[in-house]
Order: structure tokens, then sequence, then C-alpha cells
């Protein structure tokens, strides 16, 4: 650093003592990285965020991502305030956004796991509930961690994902670590090939794993809604949940429709529907709004079909 204001501005670098942080692994070396370092006005700390990370003492590690996931705590909060009018845009913010915040963290932090405990039971008592406007059963709660093409909601547990994110991480880099280390010289097609290998064998266990907690969900839930689950899966009926709701495609839908396609899609009960059929007067359920013939309803689905055909075929 000495060196660096003498030798450094011929190179373009221009060293900024008072920026600089030294972190000390063991406390016992604190007092001689003060005395070595006190006349260039560097910090001398146990640990420092890093990167979007943090690399020192354990207990400053953990303080660090309790405090984040106390943020993200917050976050989550608002979103299931805002779920209350705009439940696909609240839904779209945490499942496309906010969770690969934590996620990052997750990739460069070991053993953080029981630090988001807090964070996934706000998750399941508050967010979701706001979501779908009413109570939600253990089974559903497990069954939303899993992907939309697996019958769930694409919310990561963010317990369980924690251990599975720094373990790839970690492989994932092992070239680059045994390069810093000297074990090994660097190697880009190597580390590439080494990347590639992990992530793959990742997914693999991550889709096994995925496979056979749906399974075992399937055995807790009552015929009704293990056929509506089983139906979403075997024919593919997810990607409506999976775009982001951008009203210039007409893909936002409001409170009301994106509740009625969740409950359609989890056998769930209807919000705010008359208990009888304005056409006929018979008692009024989703099966009987799909057949009642006074009602208007049939002639409404099959013109809003025919206009949304004729719209495409105008634009070819």
């Amino acid at each position: 650093m000495r060196n660096g204001h003498k030798i450094g501005p011929s190179y373009g670098y221009y060293p900024e003592p008072k920026k600089t942080v030294v972190v000390v692994v063991y406390e016992n070396d604190v007092d001689a990285a003060h005395a070595c370092f006190h006349d260039l006005g560097i910090k001398v700390v146990r640990g420092h965020r890093f990167l979007g990370g943090f690399i020192g003492d354990e207990e400053q590690m953990k303080r660090f991502v309790d405090e984040k996931v106390k943020d993200w705590m917050s976050h989550v909060l608002k979103l299931a305030k805002a779920a209350e009018h705009y439940p696909q845009a609240a839904y779209a913010a945490l499942s496309k956004s906010m969770q690969f915040e934590w996620s990052f963290l997750q990739h460069v932090i070991p053993n953080c796991s029981a630090s988001f405990l807090c964070l996934r039971d706000q998750i399941n008592a508050i967010f979701w509930p706001a979501i779908l406007d009413g109570g939600v059963s253990a089974s559903e709660l497990s069954l939303f961690t899993l992907p939309a093409r697996l019958g769930g909601m694409g919310i990561n547990d963010p317990v369980d994902s924690a251990g599975i994110a720094f373990s790839t991480s970690r492989t994932c880099t092992k070239k680059i670590v045994d390069a810093i280390k000297g074990h090994e010289e660097f190697c880009v097609s190597d580390h590439n090939n080494q990347m590639h290998e992990a992530k793959k064998q990742q997914k693999v266990a991550l889709n096994t794993s995925q496979q056979s907690t749906l399974a075992s969900i399937m055995t807790s839930l009552s015929g009704d809604k293990k056929h509506a689950v089983k139906r979403a899966v075997e024919n593919k009926a997810s990607i409506w949940l999976t775009v982001i709701p951008a009203s210039h495609h007409h893909f936002d839908l409001s409170p009301t429709e994106f509740r009625d396609a969740l409950a359609l899609r989890y056998h769930r009960p209807f919000l705010k529907v008359p208990a009888e059929c304005d056409g006929c007067g018979d008692k009024f359920t989703f099966q009987h709004a799909l057949d009642c013939r006074k009602g208007g309803l049939v002639t409404q689905r099959h013109n809003e079909v025919k206009d949304a055909l004729g719209d495409l075929a105008s634009k070819v």
C-alpha cells in the first residue's frame, strides 16, 4: 500500500487507504494489524461485507444475514399488503425478483439455513393467505414451493434452498479456488466444464427431490384437489402463472380473475360468487357456470374465443 502511492499513479492506480479494509481471521492478531496499518488509516475488522456476501467472523456473519432477512421480511409484509388489491403483481414480485436476492446470499454464505426460518414462517402465515384471500393448508404450502410445471407456485422454501445453493456454488468454483491456492494452473475450459457439470448434477438432484415431494403431497390431498393438481401437471397448464403481468400484452388479471384461476388450479372455493344463478335460479357452482344456458355465459365465452381468433387472424 505504501509503495502503491509512489508507483500506482504511473499505472493509473490511485490507492485510497481510508477506503481499504483488512479482515483479520484471529482475534489475537487484531492489535498487530492495527499497529501495522495505523499510520495509513486502514480499517482493521474481524468481518466485513464483500461482493454481496460476508467474510470473517462467524458471529458477525450471522448478524449480517439476520439483518438482511429482517429487511426481506419487511418487504414481504409490504407485498402482502399490496396483494389485497394486486395479488398477481405481488406474486410476480416475490417469485421473479425478491426470492433471487436471498438466493444470491445463500450461494455465498454457508450454514445460514436457520436464519431463514422466520422468513419462511412469514411467507406461509401472511403472504400466501393475502394472495389467496383465505386460509392455506400445510399440504398447499408444501405444494407452493414446487415449480409451476409440477403444480406449484415457484416460491422456493428459503430454509431448504440455503444448503443446496452454497454447496452448488462451492462445487462450481472449485477450479478457481484451487488455482488461487496454488494447487493447480487455472484453465478456463476446465472451469467452464466444472460449472456445467456441477449445475447439471444439481438440476438432476433437485428435480428428483421435487418429484419425490410432489408424490408425497399427492397422497395427502383429497380426490378433487389431487385431480386438479394432476390436471395442471399433465396438461402443462401453468404458463399463465409464470408470465410477467404486463398490461400491454393483456397478461394482467384482476384480483378476482387471478384468485379464481388459482381456485380452479387447486380446487379451492371461489370467492365472491352468488349463491344462486341469476339466469335460472339454481345453486351457483363452477360447473353450473359452464353449463347454464340461461345466463348468457356460454354465448359470452363462445364470443370471446371467436373475437380472440379473429383478432389473431387479422394480424397474419
